[in-house]
């Protein structure tokens, strides 16, 4: 049995499905590193969910009068609102614990 050499051709087509598969690993790794930031924003926004509920919890609020109270429906505002401001303060990397954990994990990858 003989090899036949490859044509410019061939040659050239092999070329750009090489190219073309190179592109396409780079194009996944950009999406998986993108899915894992995504994964450590979402991390950092629940860790600071809780650091925010434990932070509500040690204010003293003083004597609520019944008339200014706004009872369950102020409550379920406040949880919405401090969880927003948590997805805030994680988009916006504000404490840094996305890229800490982003780093550490990128490094054990290899």
């Amino acid at each position: 049995m003989t090899i036949q050499p490859l044509n410019s051709k061939q040659y050239q087509y092999q070329n750009e499905t090489d190219q073309l598969n190179g592109l396409s690993r780079k194009t996944q790794a950009t999406k998986d590193q993108n899915k894992l930031k995504d994964v450590c924003s979402e991390f950092e926004a629940v860790f600071l969910d809780q650091v925010f509920k434990e932070m509500r919890k040690s204010v003293k609020m003083g004597n609520k009068s019944p008339l200014i109270d706004g009872g369950m429906g102020e409550d379920i505002f406040k949880d919405m609102l401090y969880s927003e401001y948590t997805k805030v303060s994680a988009k916006n990397n504000s404490i840094g614990i996305r890229d800490m954990i982003y780093n550490f994990i990128t490094e054990k990858r290899g």
